[in-house]
């Protein structure tokens, strides 16, 4: 998935309350996930790196990555392990999905197609 929508209402309302790193964090997260259309992977090794935030990083930094993994995501177990995921994002990367290969279901996109 390359381009994605931003309801800046919605994103306000989320990020209300972060500081400006859990800001970012949650920013990168959310476009390495959409990006690579996968889940966060259960290593926070990686977590970090694809925060932008190094294993030598102060404490403050890693906690916020912490605080925001386990925030906005959720630790299920998929495909023999666990991961963390986000609902919205895998809804976004379904319809980006379903778009490309066109089966939108109603819209104005469908109605000028015939």
């Amino acid at each position: 998935m390359r381009v994605y929508a931003v309801d800046i209402n919605a994103a306000q309302r989320e990020t209300l309350g972060l500081t400006a790193t859990e800001e970012g964090v949650l920013t990168r997260l959310r476009l390495w996930y959409l990006w690579t259309e996968r889940p966060l992977p259960d290593d926070w090794c990686w977590i970090y790196a694809i925060a932008g935030v190094g294993q030598s990083a102060p404490y403050a930094e890693r906690q916020a990555v912490a605080n925001v993994v386990q925030r906005f995501f959720v630790y299920v177990k998929r495909d023999g392990g666990h991961v963390w995921v986000r609902r919205e994002y895998d809804d976004l990367i379904a319809a980006s999905h379903a778009a490309a290969t066109g089966q939108r279901t109603g819209g104005a996109d469908d109605a000028n197609s015939a």
